[in-house]
């Protein structure tokens, strides 16, 4: 199946750097891999981190026939915390450094799921929008338990304290989902919490219907960053349904309410309605003119009073 794809990551309004890193191409025959990282540590330990991941991650899948079960991708990952555990303790000033990793890789019409932290994937199916993978942070815990709400989880003090992530323990617990349906109908969005952070799942849902994954990604960014920007904000989205051009107009289509249409109806009606007084004013002077013709005619005329 062929698969149409965008990727955007910015920094966000807050940060010096950007410790999110992302990947989305085609890897094989038939074969795509998309992931999301969201690196953490000391001065560039976490751009370090996550850039690591995701770059070992992709060679890894592309030097392998491709993998058919979750287990091998799992068997990445934990190879992938290994490394990244061994250069925390090896180089200078990234003793602690970590990261999340959320991937999709897709072989056909199924689709592999591996995911450790609180970046996420969504899957939209033109009905309704699912998130497939867990936060494995304090308050994503609060949230399943349904101890808070998702507006309280936006602004809790401890939003982002993980108690998972690469390169921090050696015993990790991997979510994965095996052989979900991709299907030519559906959407998908893998994000950093620098965007599920500050728009929630609502909002989100919204800009699925966006024709573009170009325009979806540009525009969801724009959101995240109006809403304040505080962290980095990376954003993947992927389609079965071939990209439309034109693209930033189905985003103001979607996201704006129509004023210019508006508007346009409004003075429309202002320029008929001109016309209409320009047609009477003509109709009443030719009257004026036909009735001063005739014989016996006359025309009072009131003079105007002088100025005081």
């Amino acid at each position: 199946m062929e698969l149409y794809f965008a990727g955007l990551s910015d920094q966000g309004n807050v940060r010096d750097n950007n410790e999110d890193f992302y990947f989305a191409g085609r890897v094989g025959d038939d074969e795509y891999l998309f992931i999301v990282a969201d690196g953490m540590g000391g001065h560039q330990a976490g751009e370090l981190a996550s850039k690591k991941a995701v770059t070992e991650f992709v060679e890894k899948v592309k030097q392998g026939i491709g993998p058919e079960t979750a287990r091998e991708l799992e068997n990445i990952v934990l190879a992938i915390n290994d490394s990244l555990m061994q250069e925390g303790s090896r180089l200078p000033g990234t003793n602690g450094m970590g990261t999340t990793l959320s991937a999709l890789y897709i072989k056909g019409e199924s689709g592999f799921i591996v995911h450790v932290g609180d970046s996420r994937i969504y899957r939209y199916s033109g009905r309704d929008m699912v998130r497939l993978t867990e936060d494995h942070s304090f308050v994503g815990k609060l949230l399943r338990d349904g101890v808070i709400s998702e507006d309280e989880a936006q602004t809790h003090s401890r939003r982002n304290v993980l108690y998972q992530a690469l390169g921090l323990k050696k015993d990790i617990d991997i979510q994965s989902i095996d052989r979900i349906p991709i299907k030519k109908d559906y959407r998908y969005l893998l994000c950093s919490d620098g965007l599920h952070g500050v728009v929630p799942d609502r909002e989100l849902e919204r800009y699925f219907g966006i024709r573009s994954t170009a325009a979806m990604v540009e525009e969801l960014v724009k959101k995240a960053k109006e809403n304040g920007g505080p962290d980095n904000i990376t954003v993947v989205a992927v389609a079965g349904e071939k990209d439309e051009a034109l693209a930033l107009i189905d985003t103001v289509k979607l996201m704006v309410p129509d004023f210019h249409r508006k508007k346009k109806k409004r003075t429309w009606t202002w320029v008929l309605f001109g016309l209409l007084i320009l047609l009477l004013g003509v109709l009443i002077y030719i009257m004026a003119i036909d009735v001063a013709d005739k014989p016996g005619a006359h025309i009072d005329r009131v003079p105007i009073p002088e100025e005081k």
